[in-house]
């Protein structure tokens, strides 16, 4: 007698194909807004169901004990996937069988499965029912952005981690990663030549902010602040032309070659390395420790770090809340500035990288807002002018850091949404790049 489901699989695969071909059938034209929101959130949904049928049936085919393919080897042959994605799908699928609780996360369409992913590297390291008893974890997990979420899940593996378990891994990870670096360049089919570089997070942090001192330098010869940089090159452009210079090689904007030659020397650069008094005095290994824009790193390299680097000190009163850095001024200054990049980590809507970011008065500086660390908060160019266009707006949370949530009202407005960018903020930091929203 055959089992019950094997009735049912047939049906279904019929039903999956019919559906399939009514949502491809589905057309956009002349939906209002909120129709088309309404629809993409029932997308979504469609999808994280999707994810974990996905997820359920690849177990069952590891579950098999049949000699065929694993999971992995059957999603590549029936989707034509990588094998990069196919793992990556198979892991899941062990993920969502040990998490009851993220299952349904995924199932409902409130954890996306790309998060479920980071939380399944999350269970391997620590293990899956401490994650997916963390309610506060999963909380965050499915209100947040993937991108977002990924942040809040690494600082959450940080913490529970052994202390010299989670060293000794993040120093091994630090020499996978320097055994791993490397060059290549090719020239694409328009004749241009195509460079990929891949660095260790923390030469890779020091390279990026020599080159984000070039960038700055041709920032500021192209008008700066009162000009129009972005009419003369774009940004794309201008760092295309630093990495020229500081490779000796002239610069095809030919008023760059006449100025001052870029410093092949050693020269002042800022990388802001985050670590918790912890950390630094021994008594929590364990602590926050890490490079903003790159991620967390071993607190051995501290001890490496040059003689001349500069430290700064910041005093909370509670988790992440500044309590001196300076006040009575229009402008941040380098401090708020700094400590905005320390607290916030990037953009507060989209993760964009601290380089990319302006410090925003959360009440206008004309409307009476004061220019103090708990009212500033780092956005990046098209984030900043979604909040001021009312497409976004902020909320503050319970540890005294901002979030970005969609406007409710423009998300159902039958208007397009036009973003108009900001101009993108300049180079080094923190005293000049993190420009101060007006």
């Amino acid at each position: 007698m055959s089992h019950p489901i094997l009735r049912v699989i047939p049906m279904f695969v019929e039903i999956v194909d019919r559906v399939a071909g009514e949502v491809v059938e589905l057309s956009p034209e002349g939906a209002s807004r909120g129709a088309l929101v309404d629809t993409v959130a029932a997308l979504s949904r469609l999808r994280g169901a999707l994810d974990m049928a996905d997820s359920r049936f690849a177990a069952a085919i590891d579950g098999l004990d049949d000699h065929g393919l694993d999971a992995a080897g059957v999603v590549r042959s029936v989707t034509h996937c990588s094998s990069r994605e196919a793992k990556r799908r198979s892991r899941r699928a062990v993920a969502v069988a040990a998490m009851p609780n993220v299952a349904e996360g995924l199932a409902s369409g409130a954890i996306p499965a790309e998060t479920v992913d980071d939380l399944a590297r999350a269970a391997t390291l620590i293990s899956p029912d401490t994650v997916d008893s963390d309610q506060k974890l999963l909380g965050l997990c499915g209100s947040r952005p993937a991108d977002l979420a990924a942040r809040e899940i690494r600082d959450w593996i940080r913490r529970h981690q052994n202390t010299n378990d989670a060293e000794r891994q993040l120093e091994r990870q630090l020499e996978r990663q320097r055994k791993a670096r490397r060059a290549s360049w090719f020239t694409n089919p328009d004749g241009m030549l195509v460079c990929n570089l891949e660095f260790d997070p923390v030469t890779g942090a020091g390279a990026l902010a020599r080159l984000d001192a070039e960038t700055d330098s041709l920032w500021r010869s192209d008008g700066g602040r009162d000009g129009r940089p972005n009419e003369i090159r774009t940004a794309a452009q201008r760092r295309s032309d630093a990495v020229a210079r500081l490779l000796g090689v002239a610069s095809p904007h030919q008023p760059d070659n006449s100025g001052d030659a870029p410093h092949t020397g050693r020269v002042s650069t800022t990388v802001v390395v985050v670590a918790d008094i912890g950390v630094i005095d021994g008594t929590d290994p364990n602590a926050r420790c890490e490079i903003l824009d790159a991620g967390p790193i071993p607190a051995s390299v501290l001890t490496q770090l040059p003689a001349d680097t500069t430290w700064h000190g910041a005093l909370f009163d509670g988790p992440g809340r500044p309590l001196w850095l300076g006040r009575g001024r229009r402008l941040a200054n380098n401090d708020q500035r700094l400590m905005a990049a320390v607290r916030d980590r990037g953009c507060i809507n989209c993760n964009a990288p601290v380089q990319r970011c302006h410090t925003h008065h959360i009440r206008e500086w004309q409307d009476g807002g004061a220019t103090d660390i708990d009212t500033l908060a780092l956005l990046c160019p098209r984030c900043h002018t979604l909040l001021h266009d009312g497409h976004i707006r902020l909320h503050r949370q319970p540890d005294g850091t901002w979030i970005a949530r969609p406007t409710a009202a423009r998300a159902a407005s039958t208007g397009p949404a036009k973003i108009k960018r900001r101009s993108e903020p300049r180079g080094p930091w923190p005293s000049d790049h993190l420009e101060d929203a007006r």
